[in-house]
């Protein structure tokens, strides 16, 4: 039963961590997609549209959290310490680019 849990707060961290930036690029994308389908109008008011897709990453942001803890949970249980680095770099650029806006060097 050991190997079935062994790095087990790790990997659920990377996994939180890849989800998180999947979803945050699938958001850019849409962003990116629905500026550059706007008329002109529009596009001078899309930030407006852009705050309404926020509460998105917000939730995005509360799962990466999430995985930053569980990642915390890891090191603490002495799991291995390459899945606990690949989790954290992972957390991090998705933390990261949750406050940036990458739709716009889509289009």
């Amino acid at each position: 039963m050991k190997g079935l849990t062994n790095n087990l707060h790790a990997k659920v961290s990377l996994l939180l961590g890849l989800i998180g930036l999947l979803g945050l690029l699938t958001l850019n994308f849409y962003l990116a997609s629905v500026y550059v389908n706007a008329d002109g109008k529009t596009q001078a008011l899309f930030g407006i549209i852009e705050l309404e897709n926020e509460i998105y990453k917000y939730i995005i942001g509360i799962g990466v959290t999430i995985a930053i803890v569980m990642d915390i949970i890891a090191y603490f249980k002495k799991e291995s310490g390459n899945w606990i680095m690949a989790a954290m770099v992972t957390c991090l650029i998705t933390f990261i680019c949750i406050f940036l806006s990458i739709w716009k060097a889509m289009i």
